[in-house]
């Protein structure tokens, strides 16, 4: 298909999508004013039905208003007086009906009960009350009141005035128009306007007619049966029917039901409205041709102009064609034509075509310049590659001192201070690598000493824990000689009370104390002995563990609390030696003056005393000096467990070490491989060779 052929069609296209949007929403509009003027005019007849309605209900409430006001009707009235009614209203009443419609007038007992009906004279007395609301609700109220109701004589117009006499209620005075078709006439008037009114059913109210109980067409302008079937009025009744189109003959309406309530508020009759559409469809009809008609101009214009213009763009579209061919073969000597410069869509296209010879002049230019810089850039490739080669193999001493051109000494001399760096960094690393070494080999001799030093340790004071455990067994057992001691010097002095038999007993017994306070100089000699070693042993601990740093820190601190409990001990073991010392000096002076004279036994009582009470003070501090080993003896094992994992962690760092040592080897070998610009290095190298 042809550009021209396409650019027709497009217009053509455009012009007919465009009329199809113009007159969719028109006609559209056009259907929905159509729907609304009927509905207005549906609304609007329903508006005078309810207006018209209310001018009766006033007319019949003013009617029985005035008749209410007579003072005759008030007398008769109040004595129940039905000729004198008769007598008033019955002569004229065909005149009333005839002049102002009314259909019902009748008078009321406050009871509800009728007094007196003009238009049926003589039925009267009958009860009201169970289905005539508004006479109830106007004797109760004794106000006026109006509106629809159902009655005996059907659905009507009601209005009720109350009666009084000398300022009592005595009844009420009814006027009861009918809705006819006299009544809708008037409202129809000249339209083609047609009515359907419907009573709808009452089933609570007995005593009525069957038809009462039925759907009933009372008022129709329409010589046809009822449009409506009971269910359909019934349900228009309940819900309302919404307008609704329908044909009466061969003419199209508009129609809609209006239900209509009565004085209580009750649906109890539907207004079946319908308007002719015949003049809405003839301007609908004009309006659619008009419309079809502009839209077929509008498309034969467009067809003929879509033709016009799309000729002479594919005239100009083949010339710029063929000079493109021309481009494409190479020829850059084409000339375009000045026709077309700076007129819309096909200028800016010739002018671009313009752009793209020139282009194509410059492409040229720059593919013969790109040709040489190829031929440039190969050569620099060749001599970096062969750079990058030796820089590969490791000689870290290569330059390149070769002149590459403008624009590419700037990446010689990168390579060149990359190549200076590089080997300067090597440089440092291999220096780095043999001090590391160096210094590894030191920190591993050092760690293999300190974990010998720290085994030592551990073994001294695995020795240092038994021989505590020892020393603590002894205490213990001083103690308890020291308790047995002041037992039996309680036992002396008891003895010593009895007699002299009790004073040898008791010389011995004293010889004994004076063994036992020499043994227990000798132990308390060995137990300042211990304490000494201890305060060494701990003072030992504390250098060692200054000397281990922050890792030996714990393990002087239980060194300074070591000391600390070896010091208490010794100062407890030299009171203890000064109180069994001076227990044994009074114990031999009471074994001598025992010797010489019985009678010195109250001396000997005294000094047996005072002896015995030493002794309970030795148990005392003997008791405290175990109590101190075992916790020396505790403090002493956990010594000796830090002291293990100091041995394992010592063991583990030299460990290490030597890891570190076989590392800094391994990075020696390493940086070995390559070659710098020392002493020994090579010099720089030119062109492409060394490859």
């Amino acid at each position: 298909m042809s550009i021209r052929t396409k650019i027709v069609l497009a217009i053509a296209g455009g012009v007919l999508v465009s009329a199809l949007l113009v007159l969719t929403p028109m006609l559209i509009g056009m259907q929905n004013l159509i729907d609304r003027g009927t509905q207005k005019e549906l609304q609007d007849f329903n508006l005078r039905f309810e207006t018209a309605l209310k001018d009766r209900i006033h007319s019949a409430v003013t009617m029985a208003a005035l008749i209410a006001s007579e003072p005759d009707v008030q007398e008769a009235t109040a004595t129940g007086n039905r000729d004198r009614l008769a007598e008033l209203f019955v002569p004229g009443f065909a005149n009333m009906k005839a002049t102002y419609g009314i259909a019902q007038f009748q008078f009321h007992e406050p009871n509800a009960h009728s007094l007196f009906r003009v238009h049926k004279p003589s039925k009267f007395g009958d009860d009201l009350s169970g289905f005539r609301h508004t006479v109830v609700q106007a004797n109760r109220e004794k106000k006026p009141l109006a509106g629809l109701e159902r009655g005996r004589a059907g659905l009507g117009i009601r209005g009720l005035s109350p009666i009084a006499y000398d300022g009592t209620h005595v009844g009420t005075v009814e006027i009861g128009l009918k809705v006819d078709e006299a009544f809708f006439k008037t409202l129809v008037g000249d339209t083609d306007t047609r009515i359907e009114f419907y009573v709808l059913p009452d089933r609570a109210i007995t005593g009525f007619s069957e038809d009462d109980a039925e759907v009933q067409r009372a008022v129709a302008n329409i010589e046809a049966e009822p449009l409506l079937t009971s269910r359909e009025a019934m349900a228009a009744a309940d819900a309302g029917l919404s307008p609704y189109e329908r044909k009466i003959g061969d003419v199209s309406m508009a129609a809609a039901a209006f239900p209509i309530t009565d004085f209580s508020g009750q649906i109890t009759g539907l207004l079946h409205v319908m308007v002719p559409k015949t003049a809405y469809l003839a301007i609908a009809g004009q309006m659619r041709m008009m419309a079809l008609g502009a839209g077929l101009v509008a498309l034969v214009v467009g067809l003929g102009l879509a033709f016009f213009f799309g000729s002479q763009i594919t005239s100009a579209l083949m010339d710029l064609v063929d000079k493109m061919k021309l481009l494409t073969d190479g020829n850059l000597d084409v000339r375009f034509s000045r026709k077309l410069r700076g007129k819309g869509e096909l200028g800016d296209l010739q002018n671009g075509m313009v752009m793209f010879r020139d282009s194509l002049a410059e492409a040229k230019r720059m593919r013969e310049q790109a040709e040489a810089q190829h031929e440039r850039q190969e050569h620099v490739v060749e001599i970096l590659a062969s750079g990058l080669r030796r820089l590969s193999a490791g000689d870290l001493a290569g330059h390149i001192d070769e002149d590459l051109g403008e624009g590419y000494n700037g990446l010689r001399d990168d390579y060149n201070e990359t190549v200076r760096s590089l080997s300067q960094l090597i440089t440092d690393i291999t220096e780095a690598a043999a001090t590391i070494a160096v210094n590894v080999g030191g920190i591993n001799g050092a760690a293999h000493d300190l974990s010998r030093r720290t085994e030592n340790a551990a073994a001294t004071l695995e020795e240092t824990a038994a021989a505590l455990q020892d020393l603590t067994s002894s205490v213990s057992t001083t103690a308890e000689g020291a308790r047995e001691a002041d037992r039996i010097g309680k036992d002396a002095i008891a003895r010593a009370k009895s007699g002299t038999d009790i004073v040898r007993e008791t010389v011995r017994a004293m010889n004994d104390i004076d063994d036992s306070a020499e043994q227990i100089s000798r132990i308390i000699h060995v137990i300042d002995d211990i304490a000494f070693q201890t305060n060494l042993l701990a003072l030992n601990a504390g250098v060692e563990a200054a000397r281990a740093g922050g890792a030996g820190s714990g393990f002087g601190v239980v060194a300074s609390e070591v000391r600390a409990l070896a010091q208490r001990t010794a100062e407890a073991a030299r009171e203890i030696g000064s109180l069994i010392s001076a227990s044994g000096d009074k114990v031999k002076q009471g074994v001598g003056l025992v010797g010489r004279t019985g009678d010195a036994l109250d001396g000997i009582l005294t000094a047996v005393e005072e002896a015995t009470s030493q002794v309970s003070r030795i148990a005392v501090l003997a008791g405290e000096q175990s109590v101190g080993l075992d916790e020396i003896n505790t403090a002493v094992g956990q010594l000796d467990q830090v002291t293990q994992q100091n041995a394992a962690m010592f063991a583990e760092t030299t460990t290490a070490s030597d890891t570190l040592a076989s590392e800094g080897q391994t990075l020696q070998e390493l940086v070995r491989h390559f070659h710098t610009s020392g002493p020994t290095g090579a010099g720089a190298y030119r062109g492409t060779a060394a490859a």
